[in-house]
C-alpha cells in the first residue's frame, strides 16, 4: 500500500483550524483493488486524536465539543469524506470496551446534530488495546481516554461512456469535464482507460481490439484537451471483453496509484 502526503487537505479551512488545535496527523494511503486498479479508491486523509475524556466518562465537555464541531464543519465542506469515529479507553478505567464504544457514539451523535449525514459515519471501539502511552503517571494515562477520527476520502471513477455501433463516436455527450476535474483534484492518481467492443461489431479479435482501443484513445484525447497530462492516462483495448447484459460498446475506468 503506497503512502503519500495528503497536501491538498491542508488547504481546507476546517482542517487548518484543527491543525491549530494540534489535532491532526496528515497521511495518505490509497486502497486499491489489486494491481490492476479499481474504479473506487478509499484514501486515508487524516487522523485527529484530541477529543479527550474524563476518567470513566463518555460525556463531551465544552473544549472537546469545539474539536468535534470543527470536524463537523470540515466534513460538511468536504462531502466526499467518510469517517470512522474510533473510541479508546485507558486500562485503569472500568468497563473499557463499553466505555470506548459510548465515547465513539457520543461523538458521532454530535456530528449528526451538527449536520453531518449519518450514512457518512460509523463507530469502532478499541477498548484499552491501543494506548497512546503506557506510562503510569496521571497525565500520560489521560492521553489514552480519547476518540480518534479515521477520515477517508472516496474517489470514484464509476462513469462509463457508451458508443455507437462499429465506431468510436459516443452515443451522448461524455462526462469528460467531470473526469478531468476529479483527476485535477487528485494529483496522486493515474487513470487506466479501458475500451470494449461487442463481438458482432467486427469480424475478428484483432479488429475488435482495434475498435476498443480507438474508443479508449478518443476518451484519452478528450481528457488531454481538458488539461490532463498524457502520462497520467493509460489506454487499453479490451476487445470483446466481459459479456454485458445491455451492451459492450463502452469505455470504463480503473484508478492506478502513481
Amino acid at each position: 500500500m503506497n503512502t503519500k502526503r495528503a497536501s491538498w487537505a491542508a488547504k481546507s479551512r476546517g482542517l487548518s483550524a484543527l491543525v491549530v488545535l494540534g489535532a491532526l496527523l496528515g497521511s495518505g494511503s490509497a486502497a486499491l483493488g489489486g494491481g490492476s486498479g479499481a474504479n473506487v479508491m478509499h484514501y486515508q486523509v487524516l487522523v485527529a486524536d484530541q477529543v479527550a475524556f474524563d476518567q470513566n466518562q463518555s460525556g463531551i465537555g465544552r473544549g472537546q465539543a469545539q474539536v468535534v464541531d470543527l470536524m463537523a464543519s470540515y466534513l460538511k465542506e468536504n462531502p466526499e469524506m467518510q469517517v470512522t469515529v474510533q473510541g479508546h479507553a485507558d486500562a485503569g478505567e472500568r468497563k473499557c470496551e463499553e466505555l470506548s464504544q459510548k465515547r465513539a457514539e457520543e461523538v458521532l451523535k454530535r456530528l449528526v446534530r451538527k449536520g453531518v449525514s449519518a450514512d457518512r459515519l460509523s463507530t469502532e471501539a478499541f477498548s484499552n488495546t491501543r494506548p497512546v502511552s503506557d506510562a503510569a503517571d496521571r497525565g500520560s494515562r489521560a492521553l489514552n481516554r480519547r476518540v480518534e477520527f479515521y477520515v477517508v476520502k472516496i474517489v470514484s471513477f464509476e462513469e462509463e461512456i457508451s458508443f455507437k455501433p462499429g465506431s468510436a463516436v459516443p452515443l451522448s455527450n461524455p462526462p469528460l469535464d467531470t473526469i478531468a476535474d476529479k483527476l485535477s483534484d487528485n494529483g496522486d492518481l493515474n487513470l487506466r482507460i479501458v475500451g470494449y467492443a461487442e463481438s458482432n461489431e467486427e469480424s475478428g479479435p484483432d479488429a475488435l481490439r482495434d475498435l476498443s482501443l480507438a474508443r479508449a484513445r478518443m476518451v484519452r484525447d478528450g481528457l488531454v484537451q481538458r488539461g490532463v497530462a498524457t502520462d497520467r492516462l493509460m489506454i487499453v483495448g479490451g476487445g470483446a471483453g466481459p459479456n454485458r447484459a445491455d451492451h459492450n460498446r463502452r469505455v470504463g475506468f480503473a484508478i492506478v496509484s502513481r
